[in-house]
């Protein structure tokens, strides 16, 4: 799973977002601009509260020409540039953004580390097991280090934990659990 950002595809006049998993890529974010014949072009791309942005700035923040907010995020472990021509680049330490604890889970301490999330991929579920409430559910995610996601069904009083891999055979499960990117 992973994010792909194209600055200046088409003849430098556009910029794209592609989200892939499953062998998928599917375009989510376009923007026509022109971007400028300098030796040096200035561009930033923050990730923050599940929202990533590009801008064309050597200040983050300024300038936004693009952004996607994505339902269902990834968590984001590295980052890889490359460009076609003219291979200098110079990488800057960015702003280090503060966590947003803030959220509209009323009933459970989940919402401390996870959130709830709709239009999630099949995720490689970890195990499948019995449990009293949501909250005993959470706390089993919380202990298990591959962990990423987890569902509590109420009628069944079954707890399924997932990790962060896609099954494409898998069932999708939603609403679920994620743990904040």
């Amino acid at each position: 799973m992973n994010y792909t950002i194209f600055l200046g595809g088409v003849s430098t006049l556009t910029s794209t977002i592609y989200k892939n998993f499953n062998g998928k890529s599917e375009q989510v974010a376009k923007v026509k601009h022109v971007t400028t014949a300098r030796p040096t072009n200035y561009f930033w791309i923050g990730w923050y509260n599940d929202k990533i942005q590009v801008g064309l700035s050597n200040i983050v923040s300024k300038n936004v020409i693009m952004e996607y907010t994505d339902p269902c995020p990834f968590r984001i472990r590295y980052v890889a540039v490359s460009r076609v021509t003219h291979p200098h680049w110079w990488i800057y330490q960015g702003v280090e953004y503060k966590e947003d604890t803030s959220c509209k889970v009323t009933h459970c301490d989940s919402c401390k580390r996870y959130t709830l999330r709709t239009q999630c991929p099949a995720f490689v579920m970890n195990m499948s097991i019995e449990v009293n409430s949501e909250d005993e559910c959470y706390s089993r995610c919380y202990k298990n280090e591959e962990c990423e996601a987890f569902h509590y069904d109420n009628t069944a009083h079954v707890c399924r934990l997932f990790t962060d891999e896609v099954d494409p055979d898998g069932e999708i499960i939603s609403p679920i659990f994620r743990k904040l990117p």
